[in-house]
């Protein structure tokens, strides 16, 4: 439905009179299944012609529902969508923001902080985006990331060391 009739569903997921859940956000970025969001693939610019009619709620309801990032050769990257949001949007901050509270993992195996530190290339293609709101917003995010990624790097140090100084008869 969303590929087919992508106005309709934006209005009937993320309309201005909807309030969007946690579990509809979730399921609709693809957190369940690790897809992408349907939203993510549909029209760009029919998309964006939506958003404009009332941006200032449209904007961040709808960056809050995409799959912003991709990864492509083995190197995160913002999608063709995130980046023409960010760029629209009246206030690229509450954009972003959405954006960074859906980069961490709510699953995964492995080290937390590698893909953390999977990340970062994010944070550096805004770092030099022509917004300065933007491109502060990258240096402050991009240093509160790394500390989360030592501060990973300490636990998940201390978990291993525990766990392989353990003596079981």
């Amino acid at each position: 439905m969303i590929q087919m009739h992508p106005i309709l569903a934006l209005e009937v997921f993320i309309g201005e009179d909807v309030d969007v859940s946690p579990q509809l956000r979730n399921a609709m970025k693809g957190g369940f299944d690790k897809k992408t969001s349907p939203f993510s693939t549909v029209d760009i610019q029919s998309t964006l012609d939506w958003c404009d009619k009332k941006p200032k709620y449209s904007y961040p309801k709808l960056a809050s529902i995409i799959t912003p990032h991709h990864t492509i050769d083995k190197c995160m990257e913002w999608t063709p969508l995130a980046l023409k949001l960010l760029n629209k949007a009246p206030d690229p901050i509450e954009v972003l923001d959405q954006y960074s509270s859906n980069l961490p993992p709510t699953m995964w195996s492995g080290s937390l902080a590698q893909i953390l530190e999977s990340q970062l290339p994010l944070f550096d293609i805004l770092i030099s985006h022509s917004n300065r709101k933007v491109s502060t917003w990258a240096i402050d995010k991009k240093a509160q990331w790394q500390d989360s990624i030592v501060s990973n790097l300490t636990r998940e140090s201390t978990q291993e060391k525990e766990t392989s100084e353990r003596f079981e008869w």
